[in-house]
């Protein structure tokens, strides 16, 4: 599906309005969505995890990607300025800046404690012994992560940051590419964390139904 979405780009972008690429457009709620479907998804991982065999170690994988999720979804969301009124209007494009925002000084330093948390817990309760025995099966998501990366470098040279011109053949419809891609980034992401801990869980009990389904 995920394949599909990057693919059917190549011909839907180019009829799409410019409006598609617009900050708190369509595709960027739908980036968040899908962000916000990545943290429940980790969170609820982290819940099953707590009652099983496997201990802390999977808790902690699931749970510190719970605050990965959010601050990604906090990006896209210009870190709440999406939610205020456009600070200007350029030829019909709200335009949205976390420069207003009263604690926008804080967003970084708040992120990076984040970050160095997330890291600390990792190592300290060694979660990446989870992760390692399935590098060479097939269980590890390295399709999906190859398709992360692979609209996040198009994601990267629609906004002109590859080093690499813009073909003329995008130039219009760059952002609403860049759009289209991220989508396709974060499903990829969400792909990957979703069989990483199905794997997980496979390796400890067998076959699970997916924590999501309560089952």
């Amino acid at each position: 599906m995920i394949a599909a979405w990057l693919l059917a780009g190549y011909w839907v972008v180019p009829g799409l309005p410019a409006s598609a690429g617009w900050e708190n457009s369509w595709l960027e709620n739908t980036q968040v969505v899908i962000l916000l479907g990545g943290a429940v998804t980790a969170a609820l991982y982290a819940q099953r995890f707590a009652g099983g065999a496997l201990g802390r170690p999977a808790v902690a994988l699931a749970a510190c990607l719970v605050p990965v999720w959010l601050a990604l979804a906090g990006r896209e969301l210009a870190w709440g300025a999406a939610f205020l009124p456009p600070m200007d209007i350029e030829e019909g494009e709200p335009i949205y800046s976390s420069s207003i925002l009263f604690y926008k000084a804080a967003v970084a330093p708040v992120v990076g404690a984040a970050a160095a948390a997330v890291v600390a817990v990792l190592v300290w309760q060694r979660s990446d012994r989870l992760v390692w025995p399935h590098l060479l099966t097939r269980r590890f998501p390295w399709f999906e992560m190859a398709l992360g990366v692979c609209a996040g470098l198009v994601s990267t040279y629609a906004e002109g940051h590859l080093g690499l011109p813009v073909s003329s053949t995008w130039m219009s419809s760059a952002p609403v590419l860049e759009e289209w891609v991220e989508v396709a980034a974060y499903l990829a992401l969400w792909a990957a964390q979703w069989q990483m801990f199905r794997a997980v869980l496979r390796a400890a009990h067998g076959p699970q139904p997916d924590a999501a389904d309560g089952k």
